[in-house]
């Protein structure tokens, strides 16, 4: 049997064969299934990538400080140190153990989610005598068990409102031969 299909005064002859018409349903049945398999694997990026229990004692570098704000709001040093992490499922703390100075020392200490590699963590805490507190925050991201970068954000705000001071860094961290 033959079909002709007019395109823009072009005749084009398309040969189907009449004893065979369950190929056509099968070539459109894998067709279908080919293209879930591959919307599946496009759509779920972080269903194969790795996930890391990064409990231990690291070594961090704080770079490219930045700050913005009010009084006295500067970026501070380029830093380094060790810090820890204690990691149970997707829970995690982190703490600053040398290197960082923390008034109070609470502020040295976050509590923070794991979402696959991506580690985001935070603390709040009072500072000074006046009220003012600052929100700390850092979110990095584990590129091995022993790796990881990222960036810290911090924010000052006293408790008038009519100023504050934000400041951050890049972080990078690799795991003390301790750890």
């Amino acid at each position: 049997m033959k079909i002709k299909m007019f395109f823009c005064d072009r005749t084009t002859t398309v040969f189907q064969s009449p004893e065979k018409p369950h190929i056509h349903r099968h070539l459109k049945k894998w067709l279908l299934v080919g293209m879930m398999i591959f919307a599946g694997i496009f759509f779920s990026g972080d269903l194969f990538a790795e996930t890391y229990d990064l409990t231990g004692t690291w070594n961090y570098t704080l770079s490219d400080n930045w700050a913005v704000g009010g009084i006295e709001c500067n970026p501070g040093p380029a830093a380094s140190g060790t810090c820890t992490i204690s990691q149970t499922g997707d829970a995690f703390s982190f703490a600053f153990t040398s290197g960082a100075v923390c008034d109070p020392p609470e502020s040295c200490t976050f509590e923070g989610s794991v979402d696959v590699a991506v580690y985001t963590c935070a603390t709040t805490d009072s500072v000074d005598d006046e009220g003012g507190s600052v929100t700390s925050n850092i979110v990095f991201t584990a590129s091995s068990a022993t790796s990881a970068s990222g960036a810290g954000v911090s924010k000052y705000t006293h408790p008038s409102e009519k100023w504050e001071c934000m400041w951050g860094s890049n972080m990078t961290l690799t795991k003390s031969e301790n750890g």
